[in-house]
């Protein structure tokens, strides 16, 4: 846990050690794109059919990605995002968020999921990214939950794709052992199921 807790101090050194440590060419080419590029400035797609990164399904960048005067956001940007503000995120937060919302979920959440590597006690690959993730959701969600609306009804949607609950979960429910987008579109949540 100390380990975990000094390389979270350490920042965005750390995610990178950690990535670079991971040795995936695809999770090293999104952190490169999380920390150093423009958001939309990629041409990289993931998903067969799948947008570029931070763009829409016809390859133009989400308005939410987008500064004012139309260029896409950078890190620093997204760290001086008024959610970011309240929620008093630093830097390696907003990276490691970030880093999620790409190809990369896939080196956070697999693990997380592994039951035989929680039973072999193994350590998850990337640590320091996981637990910078943790502090984040909850920040956000503490600040959230005192912003205006906190109270509103929304609906959000979650795309999977050949899932298959276990056995007795419609009936006692489960607990997920990573983290899970949703989204109030649901065609991109449609988009994902496919």
């Amino acid at each position: 846990r100390q380990a975990v807790r000094t390389g979270m101090s350490e920042g965005l050194a750390a995610i990178r050690r950690e990535v670079e440590a991971l040795g995936n060419p695809e999770v090293s080419l999104c952190m490169r794109y999380v920390l150093d590029q423009e958001a939309g400035t990629n041409p990289t797609i993931f998903q067969a059919g799948g947008p570029m990164m931070d763009c829409d399904s016809s390859g133009v960048l989400l308005p939410e990605r987008r500064l004012p005067n139309g260029r896409g956001m950078r890190l620093a940007d997204f760290v001086a995002h008024a959610n970011s503000v309240a929620a008093q995120l630093e830097e390696a937060h907003v990276a490691a968020l970030r880093l999620y919302t790409t190809a990369a979920f896939r080196a956070i959440n697999d693990p997380l999921r592994d039951q035989e590597r929680r039973r072999a006690q193994r350590p998850h690959p990337l640590p320091i990214t996981v637990a910078l993730i943790y502090d984040a959701a909850g920040w956000l969600r503490t600040a959230s939950a005192q912003g205006r609306g906190a109270n509103d009804t929304i609906s959000l949607f979650r795309g999977l794709c050949d899932a298959v609950p276990p056995p007795g979960f419609m009936e006692h429910g489960g607990t997920e052992f990573a983290p899970m987008s949703f989204t109030r579109d649901v065609d991109v949540a449609v988009g994902f199921a496919a």
